[in-house]
């Protein structure tokens, strides 16, 4: 009977910053790389009966718009008192506890492990002190 029940080992997991970059600074980043991929499609259009080799800023303009859209996906907004957890390929990534606007890598996915098993949960943690239990207190 003991040989049927294991008692498996858990890793311990240390909390560690994640690689988060300013979110306006990206931002303008990413405004840059719209402008880019525009001028590139703009003149590449422009010049195409000239010869193949515009044809190729059209294509190179519609690969930089496609990047810029999925770069976008890394923005992060976090209030007060709450954190996110990021995983990066199911192993976890860091966390990020400040409030402000972030930047982190679009392939990381935010998991909240306290309402994992709830459906369309929010991905946000909240660290504000809560209280469960409270019994009756005597008022003077």
């Amino acid at each position: 009977m003991e040989n049927s029940l294991q008692v498996q080992e858990f890793e311990q997991i240390t909390e560690k910053p994640a690689h988060e970059k300013n979110g306006w600074l990206m931002l303008g980043v990413i405004v840059l790389m719209v402008v880019a991929s525009g001028a590139l499609i703009a003149c590449g259009t422009a010049l195409l009966d000239r010869g193949e080799a515009f044809g190729a800023l059209v294509a190179c303009g519609i690969l930089l718009l496609m990047a810029t859209i999925f770069c976008a996906g890394g923005f992060k907004l976090l209030q007060p008192n709450e954190a996110y957890v990021l995983t990066l390929f199911g192993k976890y990534y860091g966390t990020i506890k400040r409030d402000g606007f972030f930047w982190v890598n679009p392939f990381c996915s935010a998991v909240n492990p306290a309402r994992e098993m709830m459906i369309g949960s929010a991905r946000k943690l909240s660290l504000k002190a809560m209280t469960l239990n409270n019994d009756k207190q005597k008022v003077n």
